[in-house]
């Protein structure tokens, strides 16, 4: 009997620790539970809390009510973006990858593009800067909590919003600013930086715009040429400088031994040729541009510095150059400048190879110009070379 106690003694004792765990673990996983509940429910609650749009200056709504313009974004995978925007501001850049709308007098800017980046890394980054703003130069600077919602095409959407002004010898100016990101793919987004002054957007339009935003495999579109007898005949385009209705078509024709390639420098406005066999590379690439300039040549001249500068700081790598300097010339009936530049370059203290660098402009009208740049390895660049990729057309749109 006396042995039989202890062991009774043991059972019931193993019993009650048992069950003091098992209490535990409920408690645990009801917390656990709780805490999920409340987590989603503050979710669920924050995607359907009314955003309350910012107007602190109580300055006129712009944006509001306009007709929208259907446009996309290219990507490097062939993917696309398809947005629309309102017509209250316009392109005047033409590009694949990303996008700079603004208005006439340019006080209503939109900067939209395609980032790698978490929708909350990105959207945090944002509300720290704005943080930072208020803490050093505007203390004044009121701004939104980071505002999540789902759009009509079912994706992930954040919000900030900042008013802002600035006092310039007794001369006050307002700013309405909003950072928004939308989640097309876990560690992919389109963000919209919107800034205006004088003005504040209206909050029911820039909704329409991000319910507006879908991601379409596959659908990328490029300025490719087609091949036709021994030539591949194509067209890009770009608009005026500081205009957004009319602009100018450049239809080319080059030779097929130039192939023209998928490159992240194909634009709406270029096009890339290159060939590569052993011990021979050869990259061109043919562009519309537009800047703001008052004399061509001297803006030639600039593009020259800015192209070989890298070249002439580095006489380790870069020997015996040789430069044209800028040389006037007619060519296919098109009066251009241009220069070629030559360079060997040497690895190790040993010449690797010998390179050829020509950039050829063409001016269609002040402030619009054609850019042709071409680099060789071991094969010259000549007038003959350069005259193989002029062979172009204009036209007015």
């Amino acid at each position: 009997m006396k042995k039989i106690i202890p062991i009774i003694l043991i059972i019931l004792g193993c019993g009650l620790i048992a069950t003091g765990i098992y209490l535990q673990l409920e408690n645990n996983n009801s917390n656990i539970d709780k805490d999920k509940k409340e987590t989603k429910e503050e979710n669920k609650k924050q995607e359907n809390n009314t955003f309350t749009a910012l107007n602190e200056y109580n300055l006129p709504t712009i944006c509001s009510k306009n007709d929208t313009i259907p446009t996309y974004i290219n990507r490097s995978d062939y993917s696309k973006v398809t947005f629309d925007y309102p017509s209250c501001v316009h392109e005047y850049e033409l590009t694949f990858y990303s996008k700079v709308l603004s208005t006439n007098d340019y006080h209503t800017r939109m900067f939209i593009t395609v980032d790698k980046k978490t929708l909350n890394n990105y959207m945090n980054e944002k509300y720290v800067y704005l943080v930072g703003l208020k803490n050093e130069e505007f203390p004044d600077i009121k701004y939104t909590n980071i505002y999540t919602t789902t759009t009509k095409n079912n994706l992930k959407a954040s919000i900030i919003q900042a008013n802002y002004s600035t006092t310039f010898m007794y001369s006050t100016t307002t700013f309405d600013t909003w950072y928004i990101a939308v989640e097309l793919e876990e560690e992919l987004i389109l963000t919209f930086q919107l800034d205006t002054k004088g003005n504040v957007f209206d909050y029911e339009n820039i909704m329409a715009m991000i319910d507006s935003v879908k991601l379409e495999k596959d659908a990328a579109i490029y300025a490719h040429s087609k091949l036709e007898n021994g030539y591949q005949i194509g067209t890009i385009k770009q608009n005026k400088y500081k205009s957004y209705e009319h602009g100018y078509k450049l239809n080319y024709k080059v030779k097929e031994k130039y192939p023209e390639i998928d490159s992240l420098t194909t634009n709406i406005n270029s096009a890339v040729f290159e060939k590569e066999e052993l011990n021979y590379k050869m990259y061109a690439n043919l562009s519309i541009e537009t800047e703001n300039y008052e004399d061509f040549k001297e803006n030639v001249e600039k593009w020259k510095r800015i192209t070989i500068s890298s070249y002439n700081e580095d006489p380790e790598r870069y020997r015996n150059i040789k430069d044209t300097g800028i040389i006037e010339k007619v060519i296919n009936n098109k009066k251009v400048y241009y220069f070629i530049y030559t360079y060997d370059y040497y690895l190790n203290n040993k010449k690797s190879n010998t390179n050829y660098i020509s950039r050829v402009q063409y001016e269609i009208e002040p402030n619009t110009y054609v850019d042709l740049w071409i680099s060789n390895t071991e094969v010259k660049i000549d007038e003959a070379f350069i005259s193989d990729f002029l062979d172009f057309t204009i036209e007015e749109y």
